[in-house]
């Protein structure tokens, strides 16, 4: 049988990882080299091959301390008995933990009311039946959060926010926990969700989120059309939480290049608006932890709260069961996840062809579950040839929870082997049934399963095929591993994740301070900053940091395009805190912009007096002004134009403003904007 070509592993080819291999191939002997490696490795989240760089390291120089530490926490997610054997030798060597800062726990009282958005939630659903990971959570989150009793939650009101009109509808509870039941329960057809969906749109009430409020995405923020509401309501002195799934988008090279694009841009919105930022995984924090800092220069709270490893399903069938076990009568092994390039089955078809090829009889059938990508052609096509591998490979899709309960119990063992993950619910799932999973050694994956389950690198076929072969050759060790699973596993349950969520959510609302920041977008000296999309992607390609100033629009502005942003009203303000910048000083600002019309002027007043009126162009250019800096750097700029507007799209405009940039008082930045705004140096 002919196979398709592995996928392009994202960690493999990254230029970084390839030069310090390449260097390290140089000069073998560099313990600094092969930790510099591992701490990459960590940083993409393979932890077998973290460990093995560290553990060279270690061979070099055994007392090196970064080398021991980096280890531990490699082996922290894939082996926690030894990750404590290295810390004991740190310590031996005088190093001591920093005292990590307290978290979870209630505050004294929860103050100001949570509003959980559900547009993700809605919206996913009406066009699906059965829904994915992230709606799941935003279902048994509210869930468990009204039903389960949890001291201190206080006041949740479930929303449908309108972007268009940036105005915040509330919903009737009641029949969002009905919907949530019929998807996670009952497994209800499209005519019922249908009418939950149309009932609940009809129940809507306006809400008035005020300071002291907490407006909280649990879902897939990245679909929000635009997020000034977010910025509005920061404003008013509301919290913004944003939950972070995964950003694998901007940090693997499997999604479509426009994607991409979009997920990038509202990665960075988000995180200029958001008061706080928590995730569903220690890995997914880190990683955001450092597209702050390196990205965007921000030092936004980052949270890790793990999600549930808890099955929200029925349980399972015995004669369900016992049906599966007849249609099998040699066992079959089971993979549950969308079939995508990510999820890596094309992995686990040339296991399964390996196995056949070695002449084993007993090789048992592969059930995959779950939807099928659009983009997952290739893999579909190979399975068409080979008529999926001699009829050993089954594909089962939207099929019911009660179903998909009773094929992890009647399944052998079960077998995750994605390349990357912002959590992974398969192993949690498997362990939750008892039953044995093998998995891969990456990202936020041992994160699931710690070390009830064994581990094999996606990218190596011969790891995979070791653990694999060793439990069918002995059924014993399999019955062993579920007997420990069944006495040792403690399922993380919704109710926790809700509690925890919610309590951590309230804390850093509370942290963070009741009011709205003087600015959002972050100016440095010398450079012109984008508010459009389009020179967002073109800024991104550049490897510059992300400081953008799609969140300078103050007053007067409408959503933003492509190109930039487009005033509403004749007189408009642009704000921004100028980086390095002291109360008092005198700055020179650049706008890049447009007309909409003919015969139009403009002035600007950086606080310091308004510039003569000046003709506007229908093309793009600078116009600039001096202004003043005030407290905390925070610089305003006041667009006042003079002339008829144009309509576009339905909409009343006067100026589009492409970019913002300014030089420092002693000259700091100014050749550099030049260059950069085509105007006099």
């Amino acid at each position: 049988m002919t196979l398709p070509p592995a996928p392009d592993t994202p960690w493999y080819l990254l230029s970084a990882i390839d030069e310090q291999q390449a260097a390290l191939a140089r000069d073998p002997g560099s313990a600094s080299g092969w930790v510099k490696l591992g701490r990459s490795w960590m940083r993409e989240g393979n932890f077998l091959q973290a460990e093995a760089a560290f553990t060279r390291a270690i061979s070099l120089d055994p007392e090196l301390l970064a080398a021991l530490l980096g280890r531990a926490d490699a082996l922290r997610h894939i082996a926690p008995n030894r990750s404590a054997e290295d810390l004991a030798r740190c310590r031996a060597l005088g190093w001591r933990p920093e005292a990590a800062p307290a978290r979870g726990g209630w505050v004294e009282e929860a103050v100001g009311v949570v509003y959980a958005d559900l547009t993700d939630m809605m919206a996913y659903l009406a066009r699906s039946t059965v829904p994915s990971g992230i709606q799941r959570v935003v279902g048994n989150m509210l869930r468990e959060a009204v039903r389960g009793g949890i001291m201190g939650a206080g006041r949740i009101v479930p929303v449908l926010p309108d972007f268009e009109s940036q105005r915040v509808h509330a919903v009737n509870m009641d029949l969002v926990l009905e919907l949530v039941d019929a998807v996670e329960l009952h497994h209800a057809p499209r005519i019922e969700l249908d009418r939950l969906l149309d009932a609940i749109h009809a129940s809507r009430r306006p809400a008035e989120p005020q300071a002291g409020d907490i407006f909280l995405v649990v879902g897939a923020f990245w679909i929000f059309p635009s997020y000034d509401l977010l910025k509005t309501l920061r404003d008013r002195g509301v919290a913004v939480s944003i939950f972070v799934h995964d950003i694998i988008p901007i940090s693997h090279s499997y999604a479509e290049p426009t994607a991409v694009e979009e997920f990038r841009r509202a990665l960075v919105d988000v995180l200029e608006i958001a008061s706080f930022i928590t995730t569903n995984s220690e890995f997914v924090a880190a990683g955001v932890r450092h597209f702050l800092h390196e990205q965007m220069g921000l030092d936004t709270p980052v949270v890790a709260v793990p999600l549930a490893t808890e099955l929200a399903l029925p349980s399972p069938d015995p004669e369900q069961e016992a049906a599966l076990r007849a249609e099998y009568p040699d066992g079959y092994v089971l993979c549950v996840c969308t079939i995508e390039m990510r999820k890596n089955h094309i992995y686990l078809a040339r296991l399964w062809d390996a196995l056949i090829q070695s002449g084993r009889e007993d090789v048992p059938a592969l059930l995959l579950v779950g939807k099928w990508d659009s983009k997952a052609d290739e893999f579909r096509d190979y399975l068409a040839r080979t008529n999926y591998l001699g009829g050993r490979v089954r594909i089962l899709s939207d099929i019911s929870n009660a179903m998909l309960a009773s094929l992890y119990r009647a399944s052998r063992f079960t077998i995750f082997p994605s390349l990357v993950e912002g959590w992974g619910l398969p192993p949690g799932e498997s362990l939750m049934l008892g039953k044995a999973c093998v998995a891969s050694a990456t990202s936020a994956i041992p994160e699931v399963g710690g070390d009830l389950v064994r581990y094999f690198d996606p990218l190596d076929l011969s790891t995979g095929l070791a653990q694999v072969t060793r439990l069918l050759d002995d059924p014993t060790d399999l019955l062993a591993w579920e007997s420990e699973i069944r006495s040792r596993f403690r399922p993380r349950s919704w109710k926790m994740f809700a509690e925890d969520l919610l309590s951590t959510t309230r804390r850093l609302a509370a942290q963070t301070g009741i009011g709205a920041p003087s600015a959002y977008a972050r100016l440095a000296a010398g450079e012109m900053a984008v508010l459009g999309a389009d020179g967002l992607a073109a800024v991104a390609g550049t490897g510059r940091p992300l400081r953008t100033a799609r969140m300078a629009r103050h007053t007067g502005w409408h959503h933003l395009s492509g190109e930039g942003g487009w005033s509403s009203e004749p007189i408009a303000s642009l704000r921004f805190l100028a980086l390095g910048c002291e109360v008092g000083d005198r700055l020179r600002v650049v706008v890049e912009l447009r007309a909409a019309a003919a015969s139009m002027r403009l002035s600007l007043d950086g606080g310091l007096g308004s510039t003569a009126a000046g003709e506007l162009w229908r093309h793009f250019h600078c116009h600039s002004c001096d202004a003043l800096v005030g407290e905390g750097g925070l610089v305003e700029i006041r667009l006042h134009v003079e002339g008829e507007p144009a309509r576009t799209e339905g909409l009343t405009v006067y100026v589009l403003v492409s970019r913002i940039g300014f030089h420092g008082p002693d000259g700091r930045g100014r050749l550099a904007l030049a260059e950069e705004a085509l105007i006099p140096a």
